[in-house]
């Protein structure tokens, strides 16, 4: 039979599974007040809450035999027909606050700890087995004919953290403030993908006719680490006598990227596309990009009336997560393939179309974060 759409997004036939997102860690806020005539201490710990995990997805099988019909589907973001396994994303890390205030007449010391949430982690995606039989026409940009994908989850960033100590004494006094911005999650694996698709004799050819839309993709994807939170750490100590104040904060870490896996494509019939941009065939599998490392700012100050004072600030940039690895790739073909803006040999060929594209690419690892300590 034959299966038309006509709308923007709009899927003639769709076989998938979905991970469900991780929820988001809640937001925390701690603090501290100490006053005393003769003595004054106070100690403060906060812990953002932790994002959820991504949920997996399941194996997708997917079977399209129409030897008389064709799969047809008008507008733009159209696939005619789709089998996927995608991973949830993971939950954003909760941002933390945590703030001292000591004071006192004669001596008095605080300490501030602070975390912000970890980033959950991305999940699964599964193996993949997309079987079609027939053809498939698409009019509209960025629309495939068949794409059959496994994609890992995204890690969720970390989450921001603040660190604030101060302490205001007549005689003698300190301050510690350590701060560090929450983790970003590891993104998810990708399964891997056997995707078949052969004409018919009552349906000859896979076509697409706009900008970007290569006419059959078979893909492993995984997903990218989540970015590490920013961290902003801080201490004061202004005292009548001797004063320190030490500061140190640390950037949250981008979480390592998930892993592509291995991409099986085999094509039998003749395959178009007259659109720029637009491959006949692509079969990749990708590792994920690890996730940026968080920005870090560190600051102390220390201040005396008479005596000594001292501020020692230490701040290190977030890491950047490592790249996924990418899977074999095999693509086999026979027929023919044209990328054209006509069907005619003779049409110019499409401005970056090729024809047959097989990759396996490893992901980048994640950039640094910065660091500015004072």
């Amino acid at each position: 039979g034959t299966v038309e759409t006509y709308h923007v997004g709009g899927f003639g036939i769709a076989a998938q599974s979905l991970g469900g997102s991780g929820g988001i860690g809640g937001m925390n806020v701690t603090g501290a007040i100490s006053a005393a005539t003769t003595g004054s201490g106070a100690v403060a710990f906060g812990l953002g809450g932790f994002g959820g995990g991504g949920g997996d997805a399941g194996e997708v099988n997917n079977t399209v035999n129409s030897r008389l019909g064709f799969v047809h589907t008008v507008g733009n973001d159209a696939i005619g027909i789709l089998a996927q396994s995608v991973g949830g994303g993971g939950g954003v890390g909760g941002t933390n606050i945590t703030g001292i205030i000591t004071g006192s007449s004669s001596s008095s010391g605080g300490v501030g700890i602070g975390l912000g949430g970890f980033g959950g982690g991305g999940g699964d995606g599964k193996l993949v087995i997309n079987h079609v039989t027939g053809g498939v026409v698409t009019e509209g940009a960025n629309s495939q004919a068949v794409l059959a994908q496994s994609v890992g989850g995204s890690g969720g960033a970390g989450g921001m953290n603040v660190t604030g100590a101060v302490n205001l004494s007549k005689s003698g006094g300190g301050t510690l403030g350590f701060g560090m911005g929450g983790f970003g999650g590891g993104g998810g694996n990708a399964g891997a993908v056997e995707s078949t698709v052969t004409t018919a004799d009552g349906a000859q050819f896979f076509m697409t006719s706009g900008e970007s839309s290569t006419a059959i993709v078979a893909q492993s994807v995984g997903g990218a680490g989540g970015v590490g939170g920013l961290n902003v750490t801080g201490a004061v100590s202004l005292s009548g006598g001797t004063s320190a104040a030490i500061g140190v904060g640390l950037g949250g870490f981008g979480g390592g990227a998930g892993n592509g896996s291995s991409v099986l494509l085999d094509v039998t019939g003749n395959v178009f596309t007259r659109g720029n941009d637009s491959h006949g065939l692509m079969a990749q599998s990708v590792g994920g990009s690890g996730g940026a490392g968080g920005i870090n700012i560190t600051g102390s100050l220390a201040g005396t009336s008479s005596g000594s004072a001292g501020a020692i600030s230490i701040g290190v940039g977030g890491f950047g997560g490592d790249g996924g690895n990418a899977g074999a790739v095999t693509l086999n073909y026979a027929g023919t393939v044209i990328a054209a803006e006509s069907l005619s040999l003779l049409g110019a060929i499409g401005a970056g179309s090729h024809g047959i594209v097989g990759q396996s690419l490893g992901g980048g690892g994640g950039i640094g974060g910065m660091n500015v300590s004072g």
